[in-house]
């Protein structure tokens, strides 16, 4: 078939979306001709559909050298360059599409989509208004500031250019931002609020007093649903631009109004040096505050008006937002984002500690990506040095409020303020600036300070001092009735189950005061199951049976994993039989193939044990356990899985885990994961397990593998084949299987075999509970999250109890890691055991877990 032929069929399947044979056939093309443009084409197409953007560019170069590509396929490679935040590829590409075609209405909505998403407003509409035109914008050697304003929609624009604007035109305020240089006055609004601004005569007075340019901005490109989006691409914008003029930047609101001496305080903090001023703003009713400071200040539309710090204070005093309020200490319902903490002084002011204050003047020194709005991370990021940041502490000096409709509100309490909740909080969403800038004290006042200021002080410092000095561990946590995302960050009150090896190779026995540490815990606290051994034999260790027969009495579920290849006591086999699971691991029907892999094992000893254990259950009248059998999935005994699989129905058996190998690099094991296997051996492999699932099927037996086994089954054979049959390197339509790099294990340093489309994605996590509601304890008392996991967590013991361990600061960070689905943890991204979900589908798991659990809890008292 010639190449034409080839590629004919290969665009055919592409359309049908039979992704794996139209890379096949492309690839075949490009190995007698590397660079046939067409192949070139499909494969980054295919790329493209199947979610691999690194590859679709990396195709789409190669191409792009040989051909010119046609302005859709340039154009889902920008977005493509976008995605992979390659924005300048993507600028370059999204503008040569539309100068191109500018007629074209879809060509120019991406190009201008991609400049808003990417906060590049510079390919916007923008007109300046400056005295002298010719004067450099980039001024390094002078004090020099740009001054933002984001603004739109007729509410907003008409209360910024009305009431707002007038009080930074006052004497000696906006226009002290020109005492060293000619500043900028940056508007970023849409095209109809720029005429309505331009035609006011407030708009004339500022352009008179200080440079001034307006970018027009279509919302048709902004997320309606995000009112806070276009905000924070504004500034990201701005932050770059006064980086490269060597500017100042002063974040200024629409709904802001300052002082009258406010620019003037903020050139000479830049003058001596300061990076930043920072500010703590507090909310007042736009309803109540708006209608005051117009009468008072604005009544004979004034254009200009100058406003005393203590006046503006005064007129706040009675007029305080409802979310105001709720930060006030002594709320009846605090707030449930407590970003700044009140007191009040009565009939003179309040006392504020802010965890995020406002930063008024920023000077931008370096270039760094922030997240969020400019009071989160982004002093931290471009300013450097805290000790260069300048806070207010006196209204005196100067002053700001914020004006907020009260239909307007963020999330608020059912409660009184809660140390546990604050902290919780704080831990989440403040860092080391925030945690520095919430023991500044702010007053607020607009009288002299008086006596009474003291003492609330004193009571604000000392709260503030036990909040910071709050013990990072907590011993136990108090559940919100309407659980928030927070309240998913720490365990269940009661734990589902509770695993502890008494014994393990190479390592001391666990101590008889640990144990009843463990054991007493389980009772306490109502655990209703627990498993004895997970590694290494726990019947080997002298005494297991008291407490085993301890828990057993208590109503504790018991669950042991265990080879039983050892002779045990009559006593041993009744104790067993009180058991509700048992696990034996039992890799094979075939007594010397067993030996081989698992020296000295005895197929007749386990399955002895087994059996007396069974025995000793129905002799008493009880219920049997549960008996699971486990198999490791290896090249030696998946020829005998059938024979595995008839024995257990002989045996009664109805549970059997097919787990895959692991290879720690300590044992030289004789035996390989069946993924190791190649070609035809590998199909005889599948072939097998897939005859011994069919079997157990038709024997109600419950046989299970791995989460993701078929996909890299299917992956693996959609491989090999290409390669044999073509000489092709499948690797876009499906992606290899692999031994992965190194993880630490609970039992060492291990490799499995994986495969990358198994790790989490966007908005996707880990279905795994543990960390919530199991805790696992090896014979020193290290507590782990979960048998793979081979991070400990704490140690338990005198001084250090499972609850304490399971409350600390590396548990929360782990729960915080799998609840959000940012996973920086190396082994649970990789995990072999869990499947992959969606964020929401382990919020809603977790948040039903604590529910249950505190029903238990309650049950258990």
């Amino acid at each position: 078939m010639k190449n034409t032929e080839i590629l004919d069929k290969a665009s055919i399947l592409l359309t049908e979306k039979k992704f794996l044979d139209a890379e096949i056939l492309a690839k075949r093309v490009l190995k007698s001709d590397t660079n046939n443009t067409s192949a070139l084409k499909i494969l980054t197409n295919i790329a493209l559909q199947c979610g691999a953007p690194s590859l679709a560019t990396c195709f789409f170069e190669k191409y792009s050298a040989l051909a010119e590509p046609d302005l859709d396929f340039s154009n889902n490679l920008a977005e493509t360059y976008a995605i992979l935040g390659q924005h300048e590829k993507a600028k370059k590409m999204f503008y040569k599409a539309f100068s191109s075609t500018p007629e074209n209405e879809t060509i120019r909505k991406q190009y201008f989509q991609h400049g808003y998403n990417s906060a590049d407003f510079d390919i916007f509409p923008y007109e300046d208004f400056r005295l002298n035109p010719d004067e450099p914008l980039n001024k390094p050697d002078k004090i020099y500031f740009h001054a933002i304003i984001v603004v739109w929609g007729e509410e907003f624009t008409s209360c910024f250019m009305n009431s707002i604007l007038p009080t930074q035109l006052g004497a000696g305020n906006i226009d002290a931002l020109n005492t060293d240089s000619r500043s900028l006055y940056i508007i970023y609004t849409t095209p109809k609020d720029a005429k309505y601004i331009k035609s006011s005569p407030t708009f004339t007075k500022l352009k008179e007093t200080i440079d001034v340019r307006i970018y027009s901005i279509d919302l048709c490109y902004t997320d309606k649903k995000n009112k806070h989006e276009m905000m924070i691409l504004c500034h990201k914008h701005s932050v770059r631009k006064a980086h490269l003029a060597g500017a100042r930047l002063v974040f200024l609101a629409p709904d802001a109004v300052f002082s009258g001496s406010t620019f003037k305080k903020i050139y000479q903090k830049a003058s001596e040096g300061y990076n930043a001023v920072m500010i703590g703003t507090m909310r007042v009713s736009k309803e109540d505050f708006l209608p005051a400071l117009n009468n008072i200040f604005l009544s004979d539309d004034k254009l200009e008006v100058s406003i005393k710090e203590r006046d503006l204070v005064e007129m706040a005093l009675d007029r305080w937002h409802p979310d105001t309020k709720s930060c006030f200490i002594d709320a009846e319902k605090f707030s449930g984002w407590p970003s700044q903490l009140f007191w009040e002084v009565p009939g003179e002011g309040v006392v504020a500690h802010n965890f995020h204050l406002h930063p008024l003047m920023v000077y931008p020194i370096k270039l760094q990506a922030f997240k969020g709005t400019v009071d989160d991370d982004c002093v931290q990021k471009i300013c450097g040095d805290f000790n260069d940041i300048y806070i207010v502490q006196d209204s005196d000096e100067m002053v700001g409020f914020d004006l907020s409709k009260c239909e307007t509100r963020i999330i608020q309490t059912d409660a009184k303020v809660e140390m546990s909740s604050l902290l919780g909080w704080i831990k989440d969403y403040t860092d080391e600036f925030h945690r520095k800038y919430v023991t500044h004290e702010i007053y607020f006042h607009c009288n002299q300070i008086s006596e009474k200021w003291n003492e609330i002080s004193r009571k604000a410092e000392a709260t503030i001092s036990s909040l910071l000095a709050y013990p990072e561990n907590e011993k136990s946590h108090c559940f919100s009735e309407i659980l928030t995302d927070h309240d998913l960050k720490y365990p269940a009150p009661v734990l589902d189950t509770v695993c502890f090896q008494l014994t393990s190779k190479g390592t001391k026995d666990m101590d008889e005061l640990m144990v009843r540490q463990i054991v007493d815990y389980i009772k306490n606290t109502g655990v209703k199951h627990s498993t004895l051994g997970f590694y290494g034999e726990m019947l080997n260790r002298k005494g297991w049976t008291k407490y085993a027969q301890e828990l057993l009495d208590q109503g504790v579920k018991l669950h042991i994993c265990s080879n039983f290849n050892m002779k045990l006591t009559d006593e041993e086999h009744l104790i067993l039989s009180q058991f509700d699971h048992i696990q034996l691991s039992i890799d094979t029907a075939d007594e010397k193939t067993l030996k081989e892999i698992r020296p000295p094992a005895s197929l007749k000893t386990m399955l002895l044990n087994m059996h007396k254990i069974s025995a000793a259950a129905l002799k008493n009248g009880r219920k049997q356990p549960i008996i699971q059998w486990c198999c490791t999935l290896v090249d030696e005994v998946v020829s005998q899985l059938g024979d595995l699989v008839n024995m257990a129905n002989s045996n009664n058996v109805t549970e059997i885990q097919l787990n895959e190998l692991g290879y720690f690099d300590e044992h030289n094991l004789p035996v390989n994961s069946i993924f190791a296997l190649k070609d035809d051996h590998f199909l005889k492999a599948v072939e097998q397990v897939n005859a011994a699932r069919k079997l157990a099927e038709e024997n109600n037996i419950s046989l299970n593998l791995i989460a993701n086994w078929d996909q890299m089954v299917e992956s693996k054979i959609a491989i090999e084949q290409a390669k044999s049959e073509f000489d092709v390197d499948i690797d876009i339509a499906v992606k290899p299987v692999e031994l992965g790099s190194p993880m630490q294990n609970i039992q060492g340093v291990g490799r499995f075999y994986e495969q990358k489309a198994t790790i989490p994605g966007l908005g996707e996590t880990r279905e795994c509970m543990y960390p919530w509601n199991s805790a696992y304890i090896m014979p020193d008392g290290d507590l782990y999250s979960c048998c793979i996991r081979g991070k400990s967590m704490g140690k338990i013991g005198p001084d250090n109890s499972i609850s304490e361990v399971m409350h600390n600061a590396e548990y929360y960070d782990l729960r915080k890691q799998l609840i959000t689905g940012n996973i920086t943890d190396p082994v649970c991204l990789r995990c072999p055991a869990t499947a992959v979900v969606p964020v929401r589908r382990l919020k809603y798991l977790v948040a039903n877990l604590i529910r249950r659990s505190k029903k238990s809890q309650r049950a258990h008292k």
